[in-house]
């Protein structure tokens, strides 16, 4: 798997809130974690709550040895989802109890989406509404539902994709990590075939490019670095006004 990763602050915030993660697995488990997260609660708290859930999963997934696959839990529950509900569960609660201490209440959280590239499959957990895209034979499918109001309202055919990107509310989350005690998280599983392009990205750039848009980026060009920064610089152009963070990862064909 070729990964190549971009991120910018945009040009109206002062600050990135949004983190990345590219991660080789470690020795005797050939693969890769990617993810991308985008922090909410204020400048500094969504910085923070972003950075709990990204090295959350460094510490959980880096270095793995085969072992630690085949049994994650020493329960004998060999899954792969497993893992990441584990992860996902704790970087919840770190992120609520940071939240308790510093304001008193919840209200702090961010997004996540996380892809393990593993034996030839993907294995995606995911909260919020930050993305992971597929794109496959000339068609890109989004793999991952937004965990927000209009979000829903896409998924129930009350809204087009166009629709939702202009929509007042659309940045209002219905799901989120670290906002309550339990994280209630999508878990996905898909077959990885040669060819492959799959792209993470926070809302910075859905919110303006759209789908479509993604697909043509990836196509016109061969080098992933050039395509992750692309697509920030096209996000920038409708604006910028959010900060915005792209994984791209191609596998071989």
């Amino acid at each position: 798997m070729i990964v190549s990763a971009y991120t910018h602050v945009g040009l109206v915030r002062e600050s990135n809130e949004d983190n990345y993660l590219v991660l080789d697995l470690g020795p005797g488990v050939p693969g890769r974690l990617l993810a991308v997260a985008d922090g909410m609660g204020g400048v500094e708290d969504g910085e923070v709550a972003s950075a709990i859930a990204i090295e959350t999963l460094r510490s959980r997934f880096g270095g793995r040895r085969t072992s630690g696959f085949n049994d994650p839990s020493g329960t004998g529950y060999p899954s792969y989802s497993h893992l990441l509900r584990e992860a996902f569960d704790e970087a919840n609660r770190r992120i609520y109890q940071h939240s308790l201490a510093r304001l008193g209440h919840p209200g702090i959280g961010t997004t996540l989406t996380t892809l393990l590239y593993v034996e030839d499959n993907y294995h995606l957990a995911h909260i919020g509404d930050s993305r992971a895209y597929l794109v496959r034979n000339g068609t890109i499918k989004q793999l991952t539902d937004d965990h927000s109001l209009v979000g829903e309202m896409v998924k129930n055919g009350d809204l087009t994709e166009k629709e939702a990107m202009r929509h007042p509310h659309r940045n209002i989350l219905t799901h989120a990590l670290g906002t309550e005690e339990r994280a209630r998280v999508d878990v996905y599983e898909y077959e990885a075939r040669p060819g492959d392009v799959v792209c993470l990205c926070t809302d910075g750039l859905t919110g303006v490019v759209g789908a479509n848009e993604i697909k043509q980026v990836i196509a016109e060009s061969e080098d992933l670095s050039t395509v992750a920064r692309k697509l920030a610089q096209l996000a920038n152009q409708r604006g910028g006004h959010d900060n915005v963070t792209v994984v791209v990862a191609r596998i071989p064909p």
